[in-house]
């Protein structure tokens, strides 16, 4: 057994403090986007967002994922923009993604499904259906638009309602899995 070490204790308190603190700000935002008008929301709630993107996914954390993986291939004024691009790519998912908790409609507005007859005769066959996407986008947005108009009980079970989506959880087997990261421990 290890001796208790106060630093460690100190870096679990900050943790479960950040932890705390997201999930806080998460929670209100969720809220606020039920009771205000998209633009008025999106007016508010867009610096705050920003700024916790620029938290939790540091620059230096996204340049150095570019240079294991390009090596010196670009610029470091290059790196520089792509991690500007990145942050701003999880600024607009995140905000669509409260959107659509908020407006429903929104996702009728944005995200459009071609293909959708295949999806219908798949499912009048009797049998389940998986679908495969790429991780190109806004890929909660897709899972949603296939809601809006035909709930699939199955999708809801696996992203649980939209209502509840902050505390959805799937069921695997007997064993219900979470939908959201563990608090940290």
């Amino acid at each position: 057994m290890r001796p208790f070490n106060h630093t460690m204790g100190l870096k679990k308190v900050r943790l479960w403090l950040l932890y705390r603190s997201l999930e806080g700000i998460f929670l209100i935002l969720s809220k606020l986007v039920r009771t205000l008008p998209l633009d008025l929301f999106q007016r508010l709630s867009a610096p705050i967002v920003k700024g916790l993107v620029c938290f939790v996914i540091p620059r230096r954390r996204i340049i150095k994922n570019l240079n294991a993986a390009f090596g010196q291939r670009y610029s470091p004024a290059t790196k520089k923009g792509i991690a500007k691009g990145v942050r701003e790519h999880f600024v607009r998912n995140l905000m669509d993604c409260f959107f659509q908790l908020g407006h429903p409609e929104y996702v009728r507005q944005v995200a459009t499904i071609q293909g959708l007859e295949n999806l219908e005769s798949a499912l009048a066959k009797g049998k389940g259906v998986i679908a495969l996407g790429a991780h190109i986008g806004n890929f909660v947005l897709v899972g949603a638009r296939l809601g809006v108009d035909r709930p699939h009980p199955q999708a809801e079970r696996a992203y649980g309602a939209a209502h509840d989506w902050p505390r959805g959880r799937a069921v695997c087997g007997r064993r219900p899995a979470r939908a959201r990261p563990n608090r940290p421990r």
